[in-house]
């Protein structure tokens, strides 16, 4: 009986998976996240800092966070984001830490960016959809 390797040899390559353990540490990590920027980080809550997304960059050692700060913030608060981000990324990471179960806390690389105004009107009511 030939073995799987031979009998995909005729096969085109597949593109590589997502680990499944790599995408359970991105979605703890997502959560904790979530929960630092809706309240205890207060230095970039008054930004509305959201979490985007969170990948594997490369993999599960270092992840790379997505945030995005409201579509009508100036050039200056999201500098001043950028810099608050810069401060609180040892306290980001330990809420991480108090997430997940690892041994080891993955590094993170933060991405900070306006959000486009359709994905914020999108998770948000406007005032006037109440009427």
């Amino acid at each position: 009986m030939p073995s799987r390797k031979n009998a995909q040899r005729g096969a085109p390559p597949r593109a590589p998976r997502l680990d499944r353990k790599a995408l359970q540490l991105c979605k703890q990590a997502r959560r904790a996240l979530d929960i630092a920027l809706a309240g205890e980080c207060e230095a970039l809550a008054r930004y509305q800092v959201t979490v985007r997304s969170v990948v594997p960059a490369p993999d599960a050692l270092r992840l790379r966070v997505d945030l995005a700060v409201g579509p009508d913030t100036s050039d200056a608060d999201l500098a001043e984001a950028r810099v608050q981000l810069g401060f609180a990324q040892g306290f980001l990471r330990n809420m991480v830490a108090q997430e997940i179960h690892r041994h080891r806390v993955p590094e993170l690389a933060f991405i900070l960016d306006r959000a486009e105004p359709e994905a914020v009107s999108a998770r948000r009511p406007r005032a006037d959809d109440d009427e």
